[in-house]
């Protein structure tokens, strides 16, 4: 279960549907502004002909059979995503070395077959099957003889380049939120269960909330940021510490929030953290009243900010 989900259906990429959809084909791994493109064409073509809209993409990481490399965005954090773009149905597959072997006409039968697709959007780009052999040279020929009607939509490029996840995963680890949001749907963001901590923000400092960074995520480059936290569908601004805390010698990596006008308690609830501007580095402070000076301080900016309580 999804805790920070209210309204989007979330089913296996096999699962039988008979309601009339456009259906995103990708793998969406950050949702950008290029991603945005394909939902807006398919969100489009459904408002026209009072479809609903889905899309495919993968629940776990598919990116450590390949090129090892983490996630901007968890499953559950583009779900997330997908729920405020107001998406109807996320169709998700587990990507494993026998779904890698999957041919692209199984793939597609398996996706689509108990399905009422009556169109697909995909950027010019798309592969899918078995060693990427399916193309959208083939996906057009297969969307005719099925009756489908087929989109494709030209690449986003930034510079005449295309807008690529490698460039965006650069700005995760270099802390450039502001780049970075410029470029997704929505502000880059973490989803976490409340863990309990050590005490001391709250006993010596502020009580905060502290979620751990989600298996297979780009760890965000540490750092102070202006955040908004999202909790039971309300959006609170907050201070938010990302990685140590070398005043207190502490050098394991987490997310530590001090949500403003919140008091009520939150461990093991699931929190949304949106990341709206970086504020200063982290740094060690010779003494804890030092400290707890510059996070007033850092409280102060945020209050001064617009959004949320």
């Amino acid at each position: 279960m999804i805790e920070t989900i209210y309204n989007i259906k979330i089913e296996e990429y096999d699962a039988k549907n008979e309601e009339p959809q456009v259906l995103c084909l990708g793998f969406f791994d950050c949702v950008h502004q290029g991603h945005l493109k394909l939902i807006n064409k398919a969100k489009q073509v459904a408002f026209m002909n009072n479809y609903l809209t889905s899309i495919f993409t993968f629940s776990n990481n598919p990116l450590t059979l390949f090129k090892k490399e983490d996630l901007i965005l968890t499953f559950k954090e583009r779900c997330f995503v997908f729920e405020e773009l107001q998406i109807d149905y996320v169709y998700h597959a587990k990507m494993t070395e026998d779904f890698a072997k999957i041919d692209k006409v199984t793939f597609l039968d398996n996706l689509l077959s108990k399905k009422n697709i009556k169109a697909i959007v995909v950027g010019e780009d798309y592969t899918f099957g078995y060693k990427k052999e399916g193309d959208v040279e083939f996906l057009k020929a297969y969307c005719k003889e099925k009756n489908i009607k087929l989109y494709v939509e030209k690449l986003l490029k930034i510079n005449d380049e295309k807008l690529s996840t490698t460039y965006l995963r650069k700005q995760v680890t270099a802390g450039n939120i502001d780049e970075l949001n410029g470029l997704l749907v929505s502000p880059y963001l973490v989803i976490g269960k409340v863990e309990k901590g050590r005490g001391v923000g709250e006993k010596e400092l502020f009580p905060t909330a502290n979620i751990l960074l989600p298996q297979d995520k780009i760890p965000l480059k540490e750092g102070v940021y202006y955040t908004h936290v999202f909790i039971d569908g309300l959006r609170y601004r907050a201070v938010t510490n990302v990685g140590s805390k070398p005043t207190y010698g502490i050098d394991s990596y987490n997310i530590e929030s001090y949500i403003l006008f919140y008091t009520k308690k939150l461990y093991d609830k699931e929190i949304v953290v949106e990341f709206e501007e970086k504020i200063r580095d982290v740094k060690k402070f010779d003494t804890v009243d030092e400290l707890k000076k510059q996070i007033k301080q850092d409280i102060d900016y945020v209050k001064n900010q617009n959004g949320g309580y």
